[in-house]
């Protein structure tokens, strides 16, 4: 006939609207079908998806079909569900940190400190940091020492408490600062506190 025409023969659209009609031939069958519902793969751009909500994240359901996850809120993390299954919000563990900078070592003395967590710390920890090697010890060691210690026969420690808002350290005793070697030698023995700076870290 002389009106067939390949399809190599018709003239080729320039822009399509996601209205328009189409004719496909599935299996020999004639069909009609939005040109929204015939996609090509990787042709879908960010800017042709479905717009949401900022901070949404898309994901795979059940079903195989995309599944949204509303935004969760300040400091909370993604994990997987308890069925392993789909991704959900947590709150994070310590997604808050304090840091006191580094102190000087006074004993006896209480220092205070606001550590503006905005609620009581769930871990508080001491750590010394060596300024002048002693001991073993080179600069910038760094080593946690234990809170709510205090040795009998070696009349020192220290121990710390707190609340939403503040920490209060106390070094106990009048004969220094007691710590275990870290050189050839096994013993305990009074630091040099101006060679050693304390910071207090805390979490919540």
């Amino acid at each position: 006939m002389a009106d067939d025409k390949e399809i190599s023969d018709l003239p080729e659209a320039t822009s399509v609207s996601s209205t328009d009609l189409l004719h496909m031939s599935v299996s020999g069958n004639s069909r009609k079908v939005k040109a929204q519902n015939v996609l090509a793969n990787d042709v879908v751009t960010l800017a042709a998806m479905e717009h949401g909500t900022e901070g949404d994240i898309l994901y795979y359901g059940a079903s195989g079909e995309p599944s949204r996850l509303t935004k969760g809120t300040v400091g909370q993390a993604i994990k997987m569900n308890a069925s392993a299954t789909a991704p959900e919000w947590s709150d994070e563990v310590f997604a808050k940190i304090y840091d006191s900078g580094e102190l000087s070592i006074t004993a006896p003395s209480e220092t205070t400190l606001s550590h503006g967590l905005g609620g009581m710390p769930k871990l508080i920890w001491a750590v010394f940091v060596c300024k002048v090697a002693e001991y073993g010890f080179s600069v910038g060691d760094e080593f946690i020492y234990p809170l709510g210690y205090a040795s009998l026969s070696a009349g020192n420690g220290m121990v710390a408490k707190s609340d939403s808002t503040q920490i209060k350290i106390r070094f106990i005793g009048t004969s220094g600062v007691y710590v275990g070697r870290f050189d050839s030698v096994y013993q305990n023995v009074t630091i040099t506190q101006a060679s050693w700076k304390l910071v207090v870290r805390a979490a919540l």
